[in-house]
């Protein structure tokens, strides 16, 4: 009840003051009797309210206004003598102030005595006739503070001086509105003017910088006569020797005026490649023992588009006038025209964020008429690196790159072409140092492309007997073309749950190349071979020596999973635990991984996975998620596609942006083919597969039956007399697959009975 009556109070004291505010203002409008809104009613309010408070009067109807809305909203209680107080102190300062403000002259204390002197006569006899004292009191004060204001201003500017009173009215608004809890008022409005200040104080200085320039530019132009006017005479006529020496005189003004202008466009360094690239030399096939290694012109060589020159100094300028537009300063002094794109160095000003030019990517490619712009920082230089792309791109083929002496020099047999970065470098590998290689990328980024560029530079550097190739390929078209490879170790295999099967038999391989390694004492699979090439020259002095008698070199295994998602999908357990080792321990024993998806999402590449392949290439991806799943940065949303990459190797902190080498089916055709008419595949034994020789079922399990296993299940369906799938996943802790092989074991072997519906086996052995 009693909150009710207090509500019921604030309404009619808030109505009651928004009542009095519209009769004050109404009164206001025409201060004449004879037309007030009010008649003489509104001309004597208003007439008083300007003898006490003056020109101040006009604000009264509104501050009322707004204080009678905030006690009917119940912000605050009326009844607290803080705000009745502020409330009346906030008026008597704005009449003081318009006091001190109208009175701030030199002669203000002689202005103020003069008007205060003249009310004297009339507030004698007030009484006996109000309106006409008011009416000549109210015209002579409206142009000051009102009785209240002139006396308190006249009292200010004798103690304080015009200045001081400022201060002291200042002092005391602040106080009063702090008393009406307005002081958030007051924090906004110092921002908003130091703001203001700050701003216009830097507008002023910059103003002053381009006047001084201009000036500057202006009086650089302005060429002073060595001879006063009067002084020169004017010939009438010129001689030959005359003629020539202006003639002289012009052309070296205009070879200078050309060099300026050449300077101006020498200021930003363009890198580019040769701009007349050196002619690949085909490389011959090379004889190794019985082999011959394909020969270079199986594929075909790069294509001569022509030289199409590029502004790149009115593209740099439009860089820079971009980022000033959005307050960024820079000056673009390096341009690295690569085949694909272009990359501009930005030096940014001192106290410039990388993060905020980042952020305008989108604004930075549609002034450069593109579609996605790439902002990285330039490895090795503190420069901002601003990709864009070209509008007329060069292909690279893989010839190219293999024909380079980057490859040609590398004496690793598992090198690897993988394309050209933006300077038009060759970007070749050595998958024993990666030692592992994860790619990722959507579908026509290039991704294959990739692998059959990987798969292909090793076939032009090593054997059969050198490298041996292990090939998943779950969509069953990507890896056709080598099917009949002598480099294979077994065949491509596109069943999933096979998969995990083989590289369980690569897991087995592994540690048997580690118990030969350590009978030989050898660190690694490079020692190993070298010992065994050793041996073999020395026994082979003795002319009598057999072949079968000669030790045999480990070959490397590369593993090639095309679509690693397809695995995780249908064997994920099995697979990532077998990749998992391998990626572990595999290195040492010549044993590389290359895994590809063109769905890099963390239940595809796990933190397992991740954590062991620390080489990294990434095409076009969907989203930036997926780049930092793959790169652990975001960058490879925004490629091009097309073979548009970042390559991370482990060895560096920043991805290197690149081109990857194109080869088209044909020419994988006829390396393939001059391959496959030397030499047959030739499957190790232990590599075999055969789908009757399996489980493939167990294999994606990756379980197993044995014997003390089976033992067990016979031992409870004995003591029980009975036996059922659950009943032996409980006992014995294993899952469905493996309890239900357990039963058909013992049913093959007459231990139990055949089901019956979903009744429990009986028990009938001896």
């Amino acid at each position: 009840m009693a909150k009710k009556s207090n509500k019921d109070s604030n309404i009619i004291i808030g109505l009651s003051l928004i009542i009095i505010s519209v009769v004050v203002f109404a009164s206001f409008i025409i201060v004449d009797n004879n037309t007030n809104l009010l008649g003489t009613f509104g001309e004597i309010v208003s007439r008083v309210l300007y003898l006490l408070i003056g020109k101040s009067a006009y604000l009264l109807p509104f501050i009322s206004f707004l204080v009678g809305i905030t006690i009917i909203k119940n912000e605050y209680k009326y009844t607290e003598t803080r705000y009745i107080v502020g409330f009346l102190l906030l008026l008597f300062l704005l009449s003081v102030f318009l006091g001190v403000l109208l009175n701030n002259t030199p002669n203000a204390i002689f202005k103020l005595k003069k008007v205060n002197a003249f009310y004297q006569p009339h507030l004698k006899d007030f009484w006996k006739n109000v309106p006409e004292k008011l009416r000549i009191m109210g015209d002579y004060n409206f142009y000051t503070g009102g009785i209240i204001g002139n006396k308190c201003a006249q009292f200010l500017i004798t103690g304080f001086n015009i200045v001081g009173s400022y201060i002291v009215i200042a002092i005391l608004t602040i106080i009063s509105l702090i008393m009406l809890r307005l002081e958030k008022i007051v924090i906004d409005v110092g921002i908003f003017i130091a703001n203001i200040a700050v701003n216009l104080f830097k507008g002023i200085l910059k103003l002053g910088n381009t006047v001084a320039l201009s000036f500057k530019e202006i009086f650089s132009n302005i060429k002073i006569p060595e001879k006063k006017p009067q002084e020169q005479k004017i010939k009438n006529k010129i001689t030959a020797e005359e003629l020539k020496e202006i003639e002289k005189q012009n052309a070296e003004d205009s070879d200078e005026k050309i060099l300026k202008e050449k300077k101006k466009k020498e200021k930003i360094k363009v890198i580019t490649a040769d701009e007349k690239p050196k002619k690949p030399v085909p490389i011959q096939a090379l004889v190794r023992g019985d082999f011959n290694l394909p020969p270079t012109s199986l594929l075909k060589p790069t294509e001569d588009t022509g030289t199409i020159s590029a502004d790149y100094v009115s593209d740099a300028e439009r860089l820079k006038q971009t980022l000033n537009n959005f307050g960024i300063e820079g000056e673009v002094v390096n341009v690295v025209d690569g085949p694909v794109i272009s990359r501009f160095e930005v030096e940014l000003a001192t106290g410039v964020k990388v993060s905020s030019v980042e952020n305008l990517a989108t604004d930075i490619a549609l002034a450069m008429k593109v579609e996605h712009v790439r902002i990285a920082p330039v490895a090795g230089k503190s420069l901002l690196g601003i990709e864009v792309p070209k509008q007329h791109k060069k292909t690279i083929s893989l010839r190219e790159v293999i024909e380079d002496e980057k490859f040609q020099s590398s004496q690793s047999l598992l090198t690897i072409a993988l394309g050209k970065d933006l300077g038009g470098e060759p970007i070749v590998a050595d998958l024993t140092t990666m030692p592992h290689l994860l790619i990722a990328g959507a579908t026509g980024s290039g991704k294959s492309v990739c692998i059959n560029d990987i798969i292909t530079s090793i076939l032009f550097k090593a054997t059969p007997d050198e490298v041996k190739f292990l090939m998943v390929d779950p969509k069953r078209v990507e890896l056709t073309h080598y099917r009949d490879l002598p480099h294979l170790i077994a065949p491509v295999v596109t069943e999933p749950k096979l998969a995990a099967y083989v590289l369980k038999k690569l897991i087995n391989e592994m540690e048997y190349r580690y118990e030969i390694l350590a009978e030989e004492g050898a660190q690694n699979i490079t020692i190993y071979n070298k010992m065994i090439e050793e041996y073999n020259n020395d026994i082979q002095k003795d002319k009598d020596v057999k072949p079968e008698e000669l030790k045999k070199t480990l070959p490397y295994i590369v593993v090639i999973i095309d679509e690693l998602a397809d695995l995780m999908l249908l064997a994920k357990g099995s697979v990532e635990e077998s990749l998992r080792r391998l990626a572990q321990l595999a290195r040492a024993v010549g044993i590389h991984l290359v895994l590809a998806t063109q769905r890099p999402s963390v239940d595809v590449i796990t933190g397992v996975i991740k954590a062991n392949f620390p080489s990294r290439i990434a095409f076009q991806v969907m989203s930036q998620v997926d780049s930092r799943t793959i790169l652990d940065t975001k960058g490879a949303e925004t490629l091009l596609g097309r073979g548009d990459m970042l390559y991370a190797p482990a060895d560096l902190n920043k991805p290197i942006r690149g081109q990857a080498a194109l080869i088209t089916g044909p020419e994988i055709s006829k390396v393939v083919h001059f391959i496959n008419k030397q030499r047959k595949p030739d499957y190790p034994q232990e590599f075999q597969i055969k789908d009757n020789d399996i489980d493939l079922e167990a294999a994606a399990d990756n379980t197993s039956i044995d014997s003390s296993l089976l033992s067990k299940a016979i031992s409870l369906a004995k003591e029980k007399g009975e036996i059922s799938t659950s009943y032996l996943q409980r006992k014995l802790g294993i899952g469905y697959s493996k309890a239900a092989r357990l039963i058909d074991e013992m049913e093959e072997k007459g231990i139990v009975t055949p089901p019956d519906g979903n009744k429990p086996r009986k028990y009938i052995g001896d």
